[in-house]
């Protein structure tokens, strides 16, 4: 607002307006319009307005979310419940996520070192007959049952716990690209590129906390099962890099500059996503069943080189999938492409 911000509250957004020769507008409930030199849709995985950002490529190609035959059921036990039970009691020494899995159900849960709770993601491959993506009101009792046996802390979990939400798990295909025609309006996050909560990316959050200052140890509270907002954070902060760097550009060559950097890495780490939900429910695929490399080949990454085509199961994809600096792979993007960048 200091620098001349409208902050708009409770507000809907109607339908937007991108033709060549106008300025990119939107347009709210009730009459209002706003015209800007960019706009960034950011209404999720079931966006209302991604279809019409790319409604000259229609053909052949689906912009609708995958919804995948997985559901998650959140469960939450606060920690002196957990010290009261001789079993669950271990569960307070787990701060790194941990993952039990096989048998087409899963967990991953941790109980943060700042946090006076337990959380834990309950996976399981199943069609719950709902059409609803979510909902707070999961059936604690049903997960009780399709979850007994596991193992006696989880089990423990479970029995103290007294409700859960759930939500089917998806994600987006990919897209011919993440911008519209004129390249002014940009599909951001989930919106364009939505994928399953499994790659747990902790690290690579900190590559861009120079950028969002005091919000970063909010964030790596929320990384550990969301791979898809360390994404959205990237997206925003190469975004961000760019516009500064080339004030000169119109923001439809930068809004492609933008989707030749973002686009091959969040496709990458989304396919890595989805295999990772495969290995954690047991499916016995050569690619999930038969890892490559022991965790013994790799105590060190340091002098490992990043590779993003690597197995996912090396240490050379590791790396690149948590040790990834946006802001620096941003910088060496404008410096190979300088020459062309001044032409421009």
């Amino acid at each position: 607002m200091q620098v001349g911000a409208e902050i708009i509250f409770s507000s809907v957004v109607e339908d937007f307006s991108d033709e060549p020769d106008e300025s990119p507008s939107l347009q709210f409930r009730g009459g209002k319009t706003i015209a800007g030199d960019l706009i960034l849709v950011a209404d999720g995985i079931q966006s209302r307005l991604r279809a019409k950002v790319l409604s000259d490529i229609f053909g052949g190609w689906s912009v609708d979310p995958q919804v995948s035959d997985s559901v998650f059921y959140g469960v939450t036990v606060p920690q002196k419940e957990l010290q009261s039970d001789s079993d669950a009691v271990s569960l307070l020494r787990q701060v790194e996520p941990c993952v039990w899995a096989g048998d087409e159900r899963f967990v991953v849960g941790r109980k943060p070192r700042k946090s006076e709770f337990w959380s834990g993601l309950f996976g399981l491959k199943h069609d719950d007959g709902q059409a609803s993506m979510w909902n707070e009101d999961g059936d604690i009792v049903f997960v009780r049952q399709r979850f007994e046996g596991i193992c006696p802390p989880l089990s423990a979990v479970l029995n103290l716990a007294t409700e859960c939400d759930r939500w089917k798990i998806a994600q987006m295909p990919n897209l011919p690209r993440w911008t519209s025609k004129t390249g002014r309006t940009i599909l951001l996050g989930d919106s364009a590129h939505a994928m399953e909560p499994n790659a747990a990316q902790v690290g690579l959050t900190s590559r861009l906390s120079g950028l969002f200052g005091d919000i970063h140890n909010y964030i790596l509270t929320l990384i550990f099962s969301q791979q898809g907002l360390s994404q959205i954070i990237e997206d925003i902060g190469v975004l961000q890099i760019l516009l500064l760097s080339l004030p000169y550009l119109d923001v439809s060559v930068i809004s492609r500059f933008w989707e030749d950097i973002r686009k091959p890495r969040v496709e990458r780490i989304k396919s890595y996503a989805a295999w990772n939900t495969r290995r954690f429910l047991g499916h016995k695929d050569r690619a999930a069943s038969h890892q490559k490399y022991a965790d013994a080949d790799w105590e060190s990454i340091k002098d490992i080189e990043p590779d993003s085509a690597a197995d996912f199961t090396s240490p050379a994809f590791f790396k690149w999938a948590h040790d990834y600096d946006a802001v620096e792979q941003t910088r060496k993007y404008l410096e190979k492409n300088n020459k062309a960048v001044s032409r421009l």
